[in-house]
């Protein structure tokens, strides 16, 4: 299953929905729907005109976690781990951004390297 198949991006309005394609697996993540989440979430990132996110899957499953068969097989997932991480720290940014900027939060140094701004 390619890429593009694996993720199915729409927009709707300013909203980017991202659909994990792997029903038969119950959307299980391989290389390819981490892949397609990447750039997926990469291109929603990139794009001001869209103002909201959705992951949904189809079938039955939102999704049933990594694709132990593909593991096993060798294929990396590692986009979905970076992604996470990246989207964990873009959050904490945002989060300290809006403190600051209401006066609730001075000392943050735990965000390093993120200061208000």
């Amino acid at each position: 299953m390619s890429e593009e198949q694996a993720v199915i991006v729409e927009r709707r309005g300013g909203v980017m929905v991202i659909t994990m394609n792997r029903p038969d697996a119950m959307n299980a993540i391989n290389g390819a729907l981490s892949n397609g989440l990447w750039t997926a979430v990469q291109e929603l990132d990139a794009d001001d005109s869209l103002v909201a996110g959705v992951i949904t899957g189809s079938g039955r499953a939102f999704c049933a976690g990594m694709d132990l068969k593909a593991f096993a097989r060798g294929e990396e997932h590692w986009p979905v781990e970076h992604l996470c991480t990246v989207g964990r720290q873009k959050a904490a940014h945002r989060c300290c951004k809006w403190l600051c900027a209401r006066g609730r939060m001075r000392n943050h140094a735990h965000l390093r390297p993120h200061r208000c701004g």
